[in-house]
């Protein structure tokens, strides 16, 4: 069960009816303020304290997307899910940085490095199909 795979790798785990109580991996919990179930073959995650869900904890835990459902999506299908969950912070990145650009700011090399990959993987939705721009 996909459930079950990923609340081996939390802390401070604590089952509560159908649901899991956990530390939430993203902000480093130390006190569990991360919900989990399964539902209809899905995993549902949410920290009340942060704000994750599943996707931002299985990237946390370097685990991939596919680990979220029952029925493991093919590899494109994966990619195209990945893309789509950062699709708003990648645009916010492109938009601030090129702002930012025009006023003369200049960059360091990590937030060039961010704009690149963000760049690449709005790119990769539109020459993939998945957004049309």
């Amino acid at each position: 069960m996909p459930l079950e795979n990923i609340v081996r790798r939390l802390d401070k785990v604590k089952k509560v009816g159908k649901e899991y109580q956990a530390c939430c991996p993203v902000h480093g919990d130390k006190n569990p303020s991360m919900r989990l179930r399964e539902e209809a073959g899905k995993v549902l995650a949410h920290c009340f304290a942060c704000g994750a869900n599943g996707y931002d904890v299985v990237q946390a835990l370097e685990m991939s997307p596919n680990e979220l459902f029952a029925d493991k999506m093919g590899s494109e299908e994966a990619k195209r899910r990945r893309l789509e969950s950062y699709e708003l912070e990648d645009k916010l990145i492109i938009s601030i940085f090129e702002s930012d650009k025009e006023k003369g700011h200049l960059h360091n090399i990590t937030e060039y490095r961010r704009y690149k990959l963000a760049k690449y993987r709005q790119q990769l939705l539109i020459d993939k199909g998945y957004r049309n721009d």
